[in-house]
């Protein structure tokens, strides 16, 4: 009977802190963002030899917006440089925009956990977990830790972590949040504005950087 209990308290525990399931992911539209994300930053992936991109098997969004300020969409209107277009005279608040990037939090209010089958046109893709991740930087000398990372994982260029996708109502356009980390000075977390007609990045919003 205890044995049981401990069963089933051990099922609803993960029910609350698991992840959904890589069933319903369009692998195909994530790897389109991803190619334009790496051609639209060509000048960061000239790493002699890379071969592959580390992606963290579990989705996240780091909002900086939602986590400055309460007043979220008062914040994001004032800050988000790109969500907002000069037009003539004057700036136009791009309410497309700044509704995607809204929606990105309710989308991922709970994670996913993906599978490895991303298709790069330009590189390899491998799955890695935050566990694995961290456990090369237990000695907290950043610098000994990628070491580490790249020893084991020579080909590759950092880790990069996704979002969930917030697609717009009529399913032109998306946004989603990537993070990519490289080096001990090199990381950085962007929004991504993208047409859905031809996967091409509209607007590109840095979250943060190191």
């Amino acid at each position: 009977m205890r044995n049981l209990f401990i069963l089933i308290f051990a099922f609803i525990t993960i029910d609350k802190i698991s992840c959904q399931t890589s069933d319903s992911i369009d692998y195909k539209v994530y790897s389109r963002i991803i190619d334009s994300y790496n051609q639209d930053c060509v000048q960061k992936y000239k790493k002699k030899g890379t071969r592959s991109i580390l992606i963290n098997s579990t989705s996240n969004f780091k909002n900086v917006y939602a986590q400055i300020d309460n007043e979220y969409p008062k914040y994001l209107k004032s800050n988000c440089l790109t969500c907002s277009d000069r037009i003539d005279s004057s700036f136009v608040p791009d309410t497309r925009f700044m509704n995607l990037i809204l929606k990105l939090d309710t989308v991922n209010s709970k994670a996913v956990k993906f599978s490895n089958n991303f298709q790069l046109q330009r590189y390899k893709t491998q799955i890695i977990d935050s566990l694995e991740f961290h456990s090369f930087f237990m000695d907290n000398k950043i610098n000994n830790g990628w070491k580490r990372f790249y020893d084991k994982y020579p080909k590759s260029l950092g880790i990069m972590t996704l979002s969930k996708i917030a697609y717009s109502n009529d399913k032109k356009f998306c946004a989603v949040y990537i993070e990519l980390k490289y080096n001990s000075l090199g990381a950085e977390g962007f929004v991504l504005l993208i047409d859905l007609n031809n996967f091409r990045i509209i607007k590109k919003e840095l979250l943060w950087q190191s």
